[in-house]
Formats: structure tokens, C-alpha cells, sequence
């Protein structure tokens, strides 16, 4: 049985006619007032009878009286046990009655004092989450980030208690601001939280995990970065994309429970290959790039220019048109031998890489309504608590879906862009090379007809 036993401490040990020099005002206190925690072994409440020094009075056995509501009180000489069986809010009443003998000990006068106090018995049964949050699973709760909105963390007493009628409290945990009042805490929800917050009452520890998912929206459209590598320097030409690569993460939604899949980033990578192409603007030597420009030295002879009107030789005007001419021509075209440009080969690994790679290719895959499917993909917070869990439960379904974006892109790119790049075959890039040659041989035929060639 639980039990209180109350003690009455006196300033001297009375015996039934005492006769003691003491003032009046005497006071009764009690050195452990208020809300206590209710213990299964014998819990003392002490009370103490003073009186100032100076006047006399007589105290008799009989004259202290012991009254407590809910409790048994077995007085003794020297005070008092109250035997309590449950927790429960009480009072304890001590009424103590003596002589005051100030004006002579015949003509004494009855002086009662009277103290009450109020017993709060309780015990900590919780720490709970008032409002504010779903529960998870035992002392963990899950809820979405909503700016300046909160969890609410209450403690609980038995029997129920008002802030001021509850024992000392210690709390711990670093995502909580200060409650109602001193039973409890509020968690902010305005950033992504996973926190412990605990609280001692009564020699009892209760922890609460509250975890504040980060929410965002669906993105409306995340646009592919383009971040091949180039080398204008290379031992050869061509263009080789690779497959698209994404980042993602998982968000939570504030309209419900669920994680849903966030894209990032979505990247396009590859690699852009250039051989140079030699330019000796001022030299008869090929392979060489067109400069059909004139002008000689104080001698005649000339200095700038490297086309020329001599038959059979490898810079006449007529063979380095033909030469050029020939880039796209079934069978026989293609660079060279003898007159090509470096920019025409940058446009047409350019071509490869935007318009038959990133508009004809990817394209095909239709990323934006596959990013809507993908961001589609999702999985219930109560079924995988951290974002980190629930991305890895998502994970399998995104790369099949990324895997499933990439394979039409690259099946388009094999089948329809690939057969094509050779000249004559109508292939963009060879086309869009011819262009820039054109630009070559218009000038050459300019030059040829201002010499009368």
C-alpha cells in the first residue's frame, strides 16, 4: 500500500503540561508544500509548529489535530502519518491549540492557529502529442513543414493537473519553443525537423520523436542542362551523347500523407570530337582552307592568298570548288582530300549534338510528361518515415521509368540518325556542313571571276 506519513516538527519535546517562554504569532509550515510525485514507498510530508521568543504558553498532547481528506492519520506524540492508497489532489489540515500565559500563567487565554495545505499526489503517465501531428509508429510522429504552424507536446499527470499543481520538469531537445505553459511545448513546423524531445517528472524519462517533412511542390518543368564535352582539338571527329542522367529526391506533399518523387536535375552529357583542319592562308600547300584574297610585294611577287589559276596544280581555283563541292555527294563525298574548314566540321558535330541529338532524339522521349509520370511516383509516410527510407523504397521505379525515357532517345538516335551521317544519305549534319563550305566556294568563284580567271 502507498502511504504518506506526515511528521510534525517542534522546536522542543512536549510533555502535557509544558510550561515554555515563547511570543505569540505562532505558525505552522509545511516543508514540502505543493504538487509531489507519488511514490510506491513510504512518501513524507514534514509540518512545523514555531513560535517567536518572548511570551509563554502551555501545550497539552490533545492540542494538536491532524485532519486529511482522502488519507488516514494515526497521530503520535511527536506527530503524525497519513496513509494515502492512490494519487488524487488532497488537503491536509493542521490545527494546533495552546495557553498564552504572556500576562501569568493563572489567568492564560485558549489561542488556536490552523494551517491548511494542498496535497497534490500524481504520478508522470505521458508525454504526448496534443495536436498538430500523425502518429508514426510508437513515440515517433510525422507531420508536412507549414510555415508558422506547430506541434503541440503536452506532459500528463495522474490525476490530471494544472501547470501550477504539477511537479518539477526537466525537458530536453533542441526543435522545441516554450507551450501554453510549463506542461508543454510547441514544434515549429516551418523546417524539415527530426528531433528527440524528452522530459523528466518523477524520476521518469518519456521521449517523443517528432519528424517535419519538407514539402515541395510538383515542378512545372525542369528543363534538360546540355553539358557535353568539347574538343576542338581532337584526333578525330564525331559526336557520342550518353544516356540522360537524373537527380531526384523525395518531397512530402501538404495535402496528404505521401512522399513524392522531386526531380533535381535532369542532364544531358557526351562528348563533341574536332580534328582541326590545316589553314596556311598564305602557303600554296594542301590540305589547306580557302583564302582566296591577292596582293604581291614591291617585286611582284605574291604574298597574301593561297588560290591560285595554274591547271593541274592542287591550289587551282576550278579543283578547290570541286573539292569542296563534293562534301555531300553519295559515294565519293565527305572532308578533303585537299579543302575543307575547321568551322565546317564544328557545325557538323554541332548538328549532331543539338538538333539530332537534344531536338530529334530527346525529344522523341518526351521528357516533360515523363517528368510528370516520374513526380507522380510516390509512397505513404506511413509506411517509410524519413526521407532517406522512402527514397530508397522509390528508387526502383524511378530508374525504370528513366531507363524506359532513354532507350526511346537512344533507339532514335540509332535508328533514325545514325544511318543518315553519311554524306549523300540526308543526314542534317552534312548538310548543315555544306552550308558553311558554300560560303567557301561563293567566295572563291567571287575571287576567280575579279581575276578573270
Amino acid at each position: 500500500m502507498k502511504y504518506i506519513r506526515l511528521f510534525f516538527v517542534f522546536l522542543f519535546v512536549f510533555t502535557p503540561t509544558l510550561l515554555l517562554a515563547v511570543p505569540t504569532n505562532a505558525l505552522i509550515s509545511f516543508e514540502s508544500d505543493g504538487p509531489q510525485c507519488f511514490k510506491s514507498s513510504s512518501h513524507i510530508v514534514k509540518a512545523k509548529w514555531t513560535v517567536p521568543f518572548g511570551n509563554w504558553y502551555v501545550l497539552s498532547d490533545s492540542d494538536v489535530v491532524v485532519t486529511a481528506s482522502g488519507g488516514t492519520v494515526a497521530n503520535t506524540t511527536v506527530g503524525s502519518t497519513i496513509t494515502y492508497a492512490k494519487t488524487g489532489k488532497y488537503t491536509i489540515t493542521v490545527k494546533v491549540t495552546y495557553t498564552d500565559c504572556s500576562t501569568g500563567i493563572n489567568n492564560g487565554k485558549k489561542e488556536t492557529i490552523t494551517k491548511a495545505t494542498n496535497l497534490y499526489l500524481v504520478v508522470f503517465k505521458d508525454l504526448i502529442v496534443k495536436s498538430g501531428a500523425d502518429k508514426y509508429d510508437g513515440n515517433t510522429y510525422t507531420t508536412a513543414q507549414i510555415a508558422g504552424d506547430f506541434v503541440i507536446i503536452k506532459a500528463v499527470f495522474e490525476p490530471d493537473v494544472t501547470a501550477s499543481q504539477a511537479p518539477a520538469m526537466t525537458w530536453s531537445g533542441n526543435g522545441y519553443v516554450n507551450g501554453e505553459d510549463s506542461l508543454s511545448k510547441k514544434v515549429p513546423k516551418s523546417a524539415p525537423l527530426d528531433e528527440e524531445i524528452s522530459i523528466k517528472a518523477c524520476d521518469v524519462n518519456k521521449t517523443l520523436r517528432i519528424y517535419v517533412r519538407e514539402v515541395k511542390e510538383p515542378n512545372t518543368n525542369t528543363s534538360i542542362i546540355q553539358n557535353p564535352k568539347r574538343d576542338y582539338n581532337s584526333n578525330r571527329n564525331d559526336c557520342g551523347p550518353l544516356p540522360l542522367e537524373l537527380e531526384w529526391e523525395v518531397y512530402s506533399d501538404a495535402s496528404n500523407n505521401k512522399w513524392y518523387v522531386r526531380i533535381v536535375k535532369i542532364e544531358a552529357g557526351g562528348a563533341i570530337n574536332v580534328k582541326p583542319w590545316l589553314n596556311n592562308p598564305n602557303l600554296f600547300t594542301v590540305p589547306n582552307t580557302a583564302n582566296p584574297v591577292y596582293s604581291v610585294d614591291t617585286n611582284g611577287n605574291q604574298i597574301t592568298g593561297n588560290i591560285n589559276n595554274i591547271p593541274n596544280s592542287n591550289n587551282n581555283w576550278k579543283y578547290a570548288v570541286n573539292d569542296m563541292d563534293n562534301y555531300n555527294i553519295l559515294g565519293s563525298g565527305g572532308a578533303g582530300p585537299h579543302w575543307h574548314s575547321t568551322d565546317t566540321s564544328v557545325t557538323h558535330e554541332d548538328y549532331h549534338w543539338n538538333t539530332d541529338w537534344m531536338t530529334t532524339s530527346v525529344g522523341s522521349g518526351d521528357w516533360p510528361n515523363t517528368e510528370t509520370d516520374i513526380e507522380l511516383l510516390s509512397i505513404s509516410v506511413f509506411d517509410k518515415l524519413t526521407q532517406a527510407d522512402a527514397k530508397s523504397a522509390l528508387e526502383a521505379k524511378v530508374r525504370s521509368k528513366r531507363i524506359k525515357f532513354n532507350n526511346i532517345v537512344i533507339t532514335t538516335w540509332q535508328n533514325d540518325i545514325v544511318p543518315k551521317d553519311q554524306p549523300g544519305k540526308g543526314g542534317g549534319a552534312y548538310a548543315a556542313g555544306k552550308l558553311v563550305l558554300d560560303q567557301y566556294i561563293n567566295a572563291v568563284k567571287a575571287f576567280a571571276i575579279t581575276r578573270g580567271w
